[in-house]
């Protein structure tokens, strides 16, 4: 491919005010005029990403919910295990916005963090990830204070709308 002027194609064009001076001639005058070029080109500030906290001792689990989630524009902290959730719920520089949880962690209840975390009077969406779809166990995760419960084997798509919403 080559570019109007003739000049080869050998990469992909970034946009620049010189690189649009050499082919838009009413982007010439601001070449080198730093003012000039943040009209035309503005800076924004950088867009805020939802946090999701995702508590699970599997990793293959944490890393595939990590990749789902920062594909579709989450940044995701994952913790296999209770201390690391809890760390990333103290860090108020950085709030999570959505809580998945296992109930069962190696080092304690993973219900014990949704309690933590509405006694911390955070309001995020909490959804409880469970392979034990009992009743009792829908009801302590409510009653705990998540809002949803999610039964493990779950469809990725099915838990991206859940957590949008």
């Amino acid at each position: 491919m080559e570019l109007p002027t003739g000049i080869p194609m050998t990469g992909i064009l970034t946009e620049s005010v010189h690189l649009n001076a050499l082919f838009r001639p009413d982007y010439a005058q601001s070449a080198g005029d730093p003012d000039a070029a943040a009209q035309l080109f503005p800076l924004t500030a950088a867009k805020y990403l939802p946090r999701v906290l995702v508590v699970d001792e599997e990793r293959l689990v944490r890393w595939s919910l990590g990749e789902m989630l920062t594909g579709a524009g989450y940044q995701v902290v994952d913790a296999q295990n209770v201390r690391e959730a809890r760390a990333a719920m103290a860090d108020e520089a950085h709030p999570v916005d959505v809580m998945l949880v296992d109930p069962k962690l190696p080092d304690g209840d993973g219900l014990l963090l949704v309690r933590e975390a509405r006694h911390r009077h955070l309001t995020c969406p909490v959804l409880v990830m469970t392979s034990c779809g009992s009743v009792d166990t829908l009801e302590a995760a409510l009653s705990a204070g998540a809002d949803r419960v999610i039964l493990k084997p779950f469809d990725l798509d099915d838990l991206l709308r859940l957590i949008r919403q």
